[in-house]
């Protein structure tokens, strides 16, 4: 790194705390710790798995970070029912999208759905949550999939919501289901009718074209959950789009449920 960078080691450790606010050895433990929690949160992966995908020495040390930064084990924090994304720490190179947000309570409300799917994700060995240009980067194969949906959908709407909940799967990672319709304030018992969970829920909101959207959903589900001090619950979110103008630009609001 100092060789890429042109500063000398001793430089570059003291560079590096000034401008992060910690050191380089403590930066890449807390991400690391972050990915890995990510990992147990969103995948069916083993914790053999994780400590063998991000480094580190063993179980036992793995074991032994994790507890003394998030509180529990990893096993309990894969279980758990919230999480305290203050503990997420956040990568040095990702700037803020523009948005606005808000704490909600939502009750009695389901999606009309007309149109609904599963896809089931391998995020393999080398998944990272990147970036370029300091603009956060999803997961290719998540990010081709909700894009090709998105487009077909918003060709002939103007207005549209979805409703989505990745449910982690022993042996392929994450199963993820989608419903996309119109909120409707009647719930029914109809099969097309999904409950949209009552409880609270924190709502970004943000304007973009849909592969600016779809980055912005990964931002706000990590570091802006960290940003606004929340706890994270575990349950489906849902985002309403709005079409603004002619140049496929997207008014959207973005709800994630919270303690």
């Amino acid at each position: 790194m100092a060789h890429v960078t042109g500063y000398s080691s001793r430089h570059l450790y003291s560079k590096f705390k000034e401008e992060t606010g910690v050191t380089l050895t403590d930066y890449i433990r807390l991400r690391k710790l972050t990915l890995a929690s990510f990992m147990l949160r969103r995948s069916g992966r083993t914790v053999t798995d994780i400590v063998f995908m991000y480094g580190f020495d063993s179980i036992q040390h793995f074991s032994r970070i994790f507890k003394s930064h998030f509180g529990i084990s990893p096993r309990a924090f894969r279980n758990a029912d919230s999480w305290n994304m203050n503990l997420f720490f956040p990568s040095a190179i990702v700037t803020e999208f523009s948005y606005t947000t808000k704490i909600c309570n939502i009750n009695n409300k389901a999606i009309s759905a007309y149109f609904s799917d599963v896809i089931d994700i391998d995020y393999g060995f080398n998944f990272l949550l990147s970036s370029n240009q300091g603009k956060i980067i999803t997961a290719r194969e998540i990010a081709d999939y909700y894009m090709n949906m998105f487009t077909n959908i918003a060709s002939n709407k103007n207005h549209f919501t979805v409703l989505g909940e990745v449910v982690p799967v022993k042996g392929l990672d994450v199963r993820i289901t989608t419903y996309i319709g119109q909120v409707s304030s009647t719930p029914s018992s109809s099969t097309d009718h999904i409950k949209i969970p009552d409880r609270k829920y924190i709502c970004f909101n943000h304007i973009g074209a849909l592969p600016d959207i779809i980055d912005f959903h990964t931002w706000a589900a990590g570091h802006g959950l960290r940003k606004h001090q929340c706890w994270l619950s575990r349950g489906p979110t849902f985002t309403t789009f709005t079409l603004i103008d002619s140049y496929n630009e997207f008014e959207i609001n973005y709800y994630i449920p919270i303690e």
